[in-house]
């Protein structure tokens, strides 16, 4: 069986930039415009300080000639500045929505390009939750972060240069003060990171809540539990901000201490410039520009501590969504549909994997230990008793080779072998002198079984033997089956043109079944053909494009029934005409108000059951595909409605279908050139109906039960 890639984990800082570089650098003219922007922004300024010096001189000395030019001069600098700073705010949102909409878009486009049962892992509230909450605080503390962080850099480094020129012992004061803030970040970002992901984690938690009870409103009201689900509500919600404050704590933080720092290093900027005054150094006007200076180069890097530590509070998040855009494209395989010799099912086995998002919790499943024991002949012996002459696919374990994956096997030689005998064979014993099945597992690394699983059968009865072996799968010479398998080698060829119905027990298979034909998932045991390729190696654009299910859930859009039907594919009247003909649906259309134009509401929620399945129907029959699979499709229609559409898909001769049905109409039945009988993830019996019915099996009894 065929596992999962292991999530990708972004340790290396350096590879998680030059990821993110892709997104950062996506429009690099408009980055380029901006960047540069801020900089003539910060030059202006710093430039200002060293006007306003002038300005203040020319007070003290009474200039007043130097004072009215000042005012023109004044003039200008606040128009310039104002253009710098509107064009250099338009160019950074501008910046920062294309770069957030690039983002958004490539997340939805690997979304999109997940297999489904990749797709259906987790819940689709979390996507949501990447797409606006994750994305959101990327944007805000990583991309504006960058462009703040160059910004300040560039208005640190004139507020410097300005000040050196004024004051060089300031400018080295200032400097060596402001560097303080600086360290936070290495001091509280992986605290800052961790907090800021367990709060977009609670968010999340909280997305599926509210969509999953806002999905189900009218059970909650119809069963009077809004009680229990307003506070099921408030303590998720509770959770959440409870995650926000404490992120928000670690920001505060941060910000005191810098804030402190700055109000600090402005106080000693003051005293060493009022000394350089007393001392006839500089003048008062020099004083005004030093202290403006101080504020602006302390300003950006207070808000440099502040925003390299947003930058590195979003690296598990923004690893998150990198992980998410590795998704494979599964568009790129090679095999294209083809289904001229029909789908053939070869020891078809297969077993879901589930998934369990807990840190440090295996997800693997302890399984159950069979071991066969066989009295007072070899092995070799017993096989041949019960006419099995090869051993290539029976499990053996004899203490020298146990199966890694199920632990299942049968253990030799048997306990009637003497003491001597097992030591010369290697075989831990007890104290009894018999196999130690404990010390056997653990030598091939099998420490925490739970022995209570443990069944160790003995037998010298052949045919009990012979039962226990087929239970393995030996005897049928069939791969054996993973524990847990939801169905187990099925066989089975479906002929182009033909119509098939599968029925059997609820939990037998059958959708599932249908699922693999659909290319759901790839990790089954045995073959799955359809042409001369694996399923797994297909195309899935052009398997879709060939192959319709129609589920008994129906996906409709909050879009005209039109839409619905055609899903914005150009289709011509005559196609959409035949399409809703053949799906009964020229009623429901008739009794809207604006025909097939009229918005059918979210979920479709303008519709009974009954017409959402004649919609899927129709959406199903105008794509044209080779072959269709309907998995309880009809269940919603009446039996008359049911009857006309199943009765003409049967009649289309050019199309293959496979329906799982509960329906057991005779008359529809004997249409199908197969029905496959499922029963535990079995197929028990196949065959026509009048070839079932008289073989009186499982079918037989299913039948009669269903119309008696």
């Amino acid at each position: 069986m065929r596992f999962r890639n292991r999530p990708i984990v972004y340790n290396d800082a350096f590879e998680m930039r030059n990821k993110m570089k892709k997104f950062i650098l996506a429009h690099p003219f408009i980055f380029a415009v901006t960047i540069l922007l801020g900089i003539a922004t910060q030059g202006l300024s710093a430039f200002f300080s060293l006007f306003l010096m002038h300005v203040v001189d020319s007070i003290t000395v009474g200039d007043m000639d130097s004072l009215i030019t000042s005012i023109y001069y004044g003039m200008g600098f606040v128009a310039l500045f104002f253009v710098l700073l509107y064009m250099y705010t338009r160019f950074t949102v501008m910046y920062s929505y294309k770069t957030i909409f690039r983002l958004k878009n490539d997340i939805f486009s690997a979304i999109l390009r997940k297999k489904i049962s990749d797709f259906n892992q987790s819940n689709s509230a979390k996507y949501i939750s990447a797409i606006n909450n994750d994305i959101q605080m990327v944007n805000d503390k990583y991309i504006a972060s960058i462009l703040a962080i160059t910004k300040d850099v560039s208005t640190m480094l004139f507020a410097l240069g300005a000040m050196a020129f004024l004051s060089p012992v300031n400018a080295l004061v200032a400097l060596i003060l402001s560097s303080s803030p600086m360290v936070l970040p290495a001091i509280f970002g992986k605290k800052l990171s961790s907090t800021n992901m367990t709060h977009m984690r609670k968010l999340s938690t909280l997305n599926e809540k509210v969509k999953d009870f806002l999905s189900g409103f009218e059970v909650i009201k119809t069963f009077g539990i809004e009680k229990n689900i307003g506070e099921k509500f408030s303590r998720t919600a509770l959770a959440a901000e409870e995650a926000r404050y404490d992120a928000n704590k670690v920001s505060v933080k941060v910000g005191s201490l810098s804030g402190t720092s700055m109000v600090a290093t402005q106080l000693v900027t003051y005293l060493v410039a009022g000394y350089f005054v007393i001392t006839g150094s500089i003048s008062i006007g020099a004083v005004i520009a030093i202290a403006g200076l101080s504020g602006t180069i302390m300003h950006p890097i207070n808000l440099m501590a502040i925003n390299f530590s947003n930058i590195k509070s979003t690296k598990d998040i923004r690893g998150g969504l990198l992980e998410t855009m590795e998704t494979p494209n599964n568009i790129t395989k090679e095999a294209v549909a083809d289904f001229a010799d029909g789908i053939t099912l070869r020891n078809l086995s297969f077993k879901y994997e589930v998934k369990v998002e807990k840190k440090g919790v295996s997800t693997k499943r302890k399984p159950t230990i069979r071991m066969v024991q066989m009295d007072g002949r070899s092995l070799e012996e017993t096989l041949a008793s019960v006419g099995i002459t090869s051993t290539d696919n029976v499990r053996v374990m004899d203490g020298s080779n146990i199966d890694p994956d199920t632990l299942e096997g049968i253990l030799d030689p048997s306990k009637n072998a003497s003491k001597k005998v097992m030591e010369e064979a290697g075989i831990p014993l007890n104290e009894h002198g018999e196999p130690d099945i404990a010390a056997i597992l653990a030598s091939h690394g099998y420490t925490d079984v739970d022995m209570s699983q443990v069944k160790v059968i003995q037998s010298d009865n052949t045919d009990e033997v012979a039962d226990l072996l087929n239970e393995f799968g030996a005897a049928t010479n069939q791969p054996k089956p993973p524990i847990g398998a939801v169905l187990k080698n099925v066989n089975y060829s479906f002929k182009k043109g033909g119509k098939y119905a599968i029925i059997g027990g609820s939990g037998s298979g059958k959708s599932t079944l249908l699922k693999l034909v659909m290319g759901y998932y790839d990790d089954y045991l045995g073959e799955l053909i359809v042409g001369n390729s694996e399923i797994r190696d297909v195309n899935r654009e052009s398997l879709y494009g060939s192959l319709s299910m129609i589920h008994q859930n129906v996906f409709l859009l909050d879009d005209t029934l039109r839409n619905n039907i055609t899903l914005d594919n150009p289709y011509t009247d005559q196609e959409f005409e035949s399409a809703v003909t053949s799906a009964k649906l020229l009623d429901v259309i008739d009794a809207l108000p604006n025909g097939s134009l009229s918005r059918v509401g979210e979920g479709g929620n303008t519709l009974s059951g009954g017409e959402k399945q004649r919609v899927a129907i129709a959406r199903a029959l105008i794509k044209g595909c080779e072959v269709m699979i309907l998995d309880e499709a009809m269940a919603s229609l009446d039996n008359e409605t049911a009857y006309e559409i199943e009765n003409a898909l049967l009649t289309n001769e050019s199309l293959t279908c496979i329906f799982v049905t509960h329906r057991y109409n005779k008359e529809l039945l004997q249409k199908y050139d197969g029905i496959l009988v499922m029963k535990k993830g079995e197929l028990v019996e196949s065959g026509t109906f009048d070839d079932l019915y008289d073989q009186k099996g499982y079918f037989y009894s299913l039948y009669n039960r269903r119309v008696h």
